[in-house]
């Protein structure tokens, strides 16, 4: 059993609410690294824990999930001993005066997620004099990772006031703006234009960062264009072609809302617009996890499906009908108005499941039915206890 706790540094007493905000700063942090991992190994441990974080929001942030699970993990001894893993940062050997140590210093705090440290290394650094665009970007992305996006923009200014014609300066900005800062992406788009000014516009990573600006400001058919005419000028480049297919998955995150770290679709609307662009992504590059995201969702979504827990209710509604045309004919013919609308009110898009599942919240006229559903289920348990109560009677008398 996975000891969410331990695994993602979370106080067993903080209150859901204070759980939700904590998780979605740790979804926020990790999901960065996926992006920005410098290696393999550390997007696949990056991959690992967004997903640990989407389990343990989908258990710790439901009041009845979390007391099963808080049960649950106080019963077994294993998961109850997991120790909290240890940020093990190397100390590098060497004299650490040199704009080259203190910058190796401050990515192993950096990778070790010790973003404080980092900064403070940082800081030495630039009293000394050291103002190197990897020590600016390292600097943003601790911020970043924080959650404090206006001090990792103003350390990206201040980077692009020293290098105002460095390409490799205005890339890192264009970057870290258009990805990780959505609210100076404009900014950021600015010098994409000036490195496709400065001849870089064959350059790939800077093709995939002005496409992908275009999917922000959501106009997709430019970014479409911009796509077909890279790939028209370097024929099939695959490298291209990936970079591609992870800005359309980021940008159908756009149709999606979040619920306590989880996302689900909101509208009929969004819904096939996410999967337009899912599919439009996969056209591009078949990446197996994009691929495993649309085929989950789409094992949950599409057609209409009755809502279990309105069955009984559905019952009860056709028992009372029956009961009312032997009564009286006008009363028949209310009850089965009404009957036919409870069914009908049931069968909901599968989409609106998908997003109860999260919320637990249906939205008008599902919402009254389903309340309608607890009334008639309630009428016949009392109508069962008291038959029950007459049977018991009648046999106490035998």
């Amino acid at each position: 059993m996975v000891n969410y706790y331990v695994e993602l540094q979370l106080d067993r007493s903080m209150s859901i609410a204070e759980l939700e905000k904590q998780l979605k700063q740790l979804k926020r942090t990790w999901t960065s690294r996926v992006s920005n991992a410098s290696s393999t190994e550390k997007r696949q441990e990056a991959e690992r824990k967004v997903e640990l974080i989407r389990e343990a929001s989908a258990t710790l942030l439901n009041k009845d999930n979390k007391a099963k699970y808080d049960k649950d993990l106080d019963k077994d001894p294993a998961a109850s001993a997991q120790a909290a893993p240890q940020q093990e940062v190397i100390i590098p050997q060497g004299d650490f005066t040199t704009g080259a140590a203190m910058l190796d210093l401050v990515e192993q705090f950096y990778d070790a997620g010790n973003y404080n440290q980092a900064i403070a290394v940082a800081n030495k650094a630039f009293e000394t004099g050291n103002y190197s665009v990897d020590l600016f970007r390292l600097v943003a992305l601790c911020y970043i990772e924080r959650g404090d996006n206006g001090s990792a923009f103003r350390y990206l200014n201040t980077m692009k006031s020293k290098y105002p014609n460095d390409n490799n300066a205005l890339y890192v900005y264009a970057h870290l703006c258009i990805r990780l800062i959505p609210e100076h992406a404009a900014d950021g788009y600015k010098c994409i234009v000036q490195l496709i000014e400065n001849g870089y516009d064959d350059d790939r990573d800077i093709a995939a960062l002005d496409a992908e600006y275009s999917l922000i400001v959501g106009d997709e058919a430019l970014a479409d264009q911009k796509v077909k005419n890279f790939l028209s000028k370097h024929g099939n480049d695959m490298v291209f072609r990936e970079k591609m297919c992870d800005a359309y998955t980021r940008y159908a995150d756009k149709f999606l809302t979040s619920y306590g770290g989880d996302m689900y679709f909101d509208s009929q609307e969004n819904c096939d617009k996410w999967f337009n662009t899912v599919d439009h992504a996969l056209k591009l590059y078949n990446d197996p996890e994009t691929k495993k995201l649309r085929d989950d969702n789409k094992a949950i979504v599409g057609g209409r499906k009755l809502l279990t827990d309105n069955v009984l209710g559905i019952f009860c509604a056709i028992f009372y009908t029956i009961a009312g045309f032997a009564a009286s004919p006008l009363v028949g013919i209310v009850l089965l108005a009404l009957t036919v609308a409870e069914i009908y009110y049931s069968i909901v898009p599968k989409w609106m499941l998908h997003r109860y599942n999260y919320t637990q919240k249906l939205v008008g006229i599902y919402e009254v039915f389903r309340i309608i559903n607890y009334i008639f289920a309630f009428l016949v348990k009392i109508g069962w206890e008291i038959t029950k109560f007459i049977f018991r009677l009648i046999f106490s008398f035998i």
